[in-house]
């Protein structure tokens, strides 16, 4: 049911809210610095949506993949950069296919019995880095959004990622709120 969600009508109300919000610019700071500090060719941002984070992107290739079609028209827009239809859970890449692989505020908006699909996702079609940015908590719970449950979990994502792949290892990590232009995340930038 949350695929369905996001993929339609709520997912494009979700689109008209955040569009234009007012602290996207400020990404471009984050951004410039993170590839400053891990170059790379090639970026996959899963959950891509309207391209607020793919047109900080500095790579050779740019893509993203994102359920809501009206989303990814608005992300099209956007030059370099290459977006498809796809749930998470079944990305049209190949394996090894991106040296960068994220989520940035994906990974709590899918159920428990997604969130494994979606990190093996990610693991198979990342070369070299995976970067998950998500709100974290130390327990997993559920969050009640816009009036709605089963819509938003919050996890400890940093611990699932390492208990699952242990030849990950963990090479940086950091919060990010409202004056960087995100909605008070946590990053971890894991290496393969």
């Amino acid at each position: 049911m949350t695929a369905e969600r996001w993929s339609g009508s709520f997912g494009d109300s979700y689109l008209q809210r955040t569009i234009d919000a007012p602290m996207l610019p400020r990404r471009g700071e984050f951004w410039h610095n993170f590839f400053l500090k891990y170059p790379v060719k090639s970026v996959l941002e899963i959950g891509a949506g309207a391209g607020a984070t793919l047109r900080w992107l500095k790579a050779n290739r740019i893509c993203g993949v994102d359920i809501n079609a009206n989303a990814l028209a608005v992300a099209r827009t956007l030059p370099n950069v290459d977006v498809a239809l796809a749930e998470a859970t079944h990305v049209p890449y190949s394996d090894d296919s991106f040296e960068l692989v994220f989520t940035c505020g994906l990974l709590i908006h899918l159920p428990e019995n997604k969130l494994g699909g979606a990190l093996d996702e990610m693991y198979r079609l990342t070369l070299r880095l995976l970067l998950v940015m998500e709100y974290q908590s130390v327990t997993a719970h559920e969050i009640e959004y816009r009036g709605e449950c089963g819509l938003l979990w919050k996890r400890p994502y940093d611990q699932i990622v390492k208990q699952r792949y242990s030849q990950l290892t963990l090479i940086d990590e950091g919060f990010l709120g409202h004056d960087d232009g995100f909605d008070d995340l946590n990053w971890s930038l894991f290496s393969k």
